[in-house]
């Protein structure tokens, strides 16, 4: 079977549960000025639906691929020296596991080598049987020194694999000492900087999964050509306020625009397009004067009429303020960005709350805007991430994402 045929029939099976660029949350929060909210409800629809269709951002696509094809060379020239693992490390926001299945979509025609992929889109209900559940999915059933054939491992997102709590870390046990003793397999992980940063704490993972790969920021040009086609189907116009600094360079405003986007959204995908439809507005033509009016043919004025009344422009991009936020909701928001996203069941359990204390805290959240709740999990909006990790590693939460 084809490297990566098995992959990709099942990724696409599931796409839909690896995150989209754009809340579908079922709850409907209220942030204090929510998304699209300035946009004829026709407009919004069309917006949502193209964003949704967004593929991952060029860049990153490339970048991952190139680091992975780099890594299993290396491997495969090298097997007993070479690092047999490559880890690719994202935001908590960021849909990690569609990152990392999308970018190796490309790879099924490049390599011959048999393929075992963690089919899993969720982490299990009960998380004392991660162990177990994993063994079963990843386990070859024979002997360590039994001769064994080649193989990749593809876990698209570790977070799935633990729970802190008593019994939730066997899973990342199991995986750590499997990486080293199973010389004839490479592992493909995708995680979450904060969760790594957790896991290496607890458990000393770095020490086996040796080579890490980070997703580097976006830069204007990588989101104006990722988000290209939605300015192309809409029509958007950059409002001529993106001119106001002052620039040693002739930039235009469209040039200007994503530069601020990719500088607010600390080049973050899943902030950055949150923060794109944020700032777009509904512009309203100014009337015409009757001499300007007359000199126009019925028709140009029934074009104009049909584009200018529904003319979309958008605004300077500024992240929401967070909303006042006690330790309770601190040890929370700390939770789901660790796990990226969690039931009300394994959120208390992490916080060892009882559920009921948990669920009203998590409402009054989730009301403000500043978490997210689909298919009944909950997790941090993107828009307010930026300030949340600041906010969290300025009252010692183990936050640090800097690469060293």
């Amino acid at each position: 079977m084809n490297l990566f045929r098995q992959f990709k029939n099942w990724y696409l099976q599931y796409r839909g549960l690896f995150g989209t660029w754009i809340s579908r949350d079922s709850k409907e929060p209220t942030p204090p000025e929510p998304t699209l909210a300035e946009l004829p409800h026709a407009i919004a629809q069309r917006i949502k639906v193209k964003t949704q269709e967004l593929p991952i951002p060029p860049a990153i696509a490339t970048t991952v691929r190139e680091a992975v094809n780099e890594a299993l060379e290396e491997w495969q020239e090298q097997p007993v020296l070479a690092t047999n693992s490559l880890v690719l490390l994202g935001n908590s926001v960021e849909p990690i596991a569609r990152i990392l299945s999308e970018s190796l979509e490309e790879l099924q025609d490049e390599i011959d080598i048999p393929i075992r992929l963690l089919q899993w889109v969720r982490r299990p209900a009960d998380p004392n049987t991660l162990q177990e559940k994993l063994v079963a999915q990843l386990g070859r059933g024979l002997p360590i020194e039994s001769k064994q054939q080649p193989e990749i491992v593809i876990i698209p997102n570790l977070s799935w694999c633990f729970l802190r709590s008593a019994e939730g870390l066997d899973g990342i046990e199991y995986l750590r000492d499997n990486v080293l003793s199973e010389r004839s397999r490479f592992w493909i992980v995708g995680c979450s900087k904060i969760a790594w940063n957790y896991l290496n704490l607890v458990s000393k993972i770095e020490a086996y999964y040796q080579k890490q790969f980070f997703l580097d920021p976006l830069t204007g040009e990588q989101l104006q050509e990722w988000l290209t086609p939605i300015v192309e189907e809409v029509g958007i116009q950059f409002s001529k306020q993106q001119k106001q600094a002052e620039s040693k360079e002739e930039e235009s405003a469209k040039d200007i625009y994503f530069k601020q986007l990719a500088a607010v959204s600390e080049g973050i995908s899943s902030v950055a397009v949150q923060l794109f439809l944020r700032s777009l507005f509904c512009n309203t033509p100014e009337e015409e004067t009757d001499a300007e009016s007359k000199e126009k043919t019925d028709t140009e004025s029934e074009e104009e009429n049909n584009t200018e009344s529904e003319q979309i422009e958008t605004k300077i991009p500024v992240l929401p303020s967070l909303p006042g936020l006690s330790p309770d909701d601190d040890y929370i928001l700390y939770s789901l960005l660790l796990h990226g996203n969690l039931t009300l069941a394994h959120l208390a359990e992490s916080l060892g709350d009882d559920r009921a204390t948990v669920q009203s805290l998590v409402q009054i959240l989730h009301r403000s805007g500043a978490i997210e709740e689909q298919n009944h999990r909950f997790q941090v909006n993107p828009l307010y991430y930026p300030k949340l990790k600041t906010e969290l590693d300025g009252n010692n939460f183990l936050i640090a994402e800097d690469e060293d």
